[in-house]
């Protein structure tokens, strides 16, 4: 895959920044002093998308009294709260992992019971 390709498969998240001392050349420029706010939408946009969604965010608050930007930012992946990560050691089995409960009624007479 080219570097072409990779840029329009990548995904974005687009936040809202603030910023103090910098007047934008454009509105794709990111301000050297940007502080995150927070996440502008739920999920993660197409390359196209996030280019859209900065330029109208950016186009709209642009000479407006609030020093905020809409920033895109390339999605490496998608890292979930508590899971571990590679080469972590994880707690004792006892320290609050354990495996979701089926809600199945037990096994009949002469039928065989699920076990690991």
């Amino acid at each position: 895959m080219n570097d072409r390709s990779k840029a329009r498969s990548c995904r974005y998240r687009v936040w809202i920044v603030a910023y103090r001392h910098w007047q934008p050349p454009s509105c794709s420029d990111v301000p050297p002093d940007a502080v995150a706010l927070e996440p502008a939408e739920e999920g993660t946009l197409s390359a196209r998308q996030a280019a859209r969604y900065v330029q109208a965010f950016n186009r709209a608050v642009l000479g407006g009294p609030r020093r905020i930007w809409a920033v895109a930012i390339p999605v490496v992946g998608v890292r979930y709260e508590g899971e571990p990560r590679p080469g972590q050691p994880l707690p004792d089995a006892g320290g609050g992992f354990s495996l979701p409960v089926s809600r199945r009624s037990p096994p009949g007479p002469g039928q065989p019971s699920a076990s690991c």
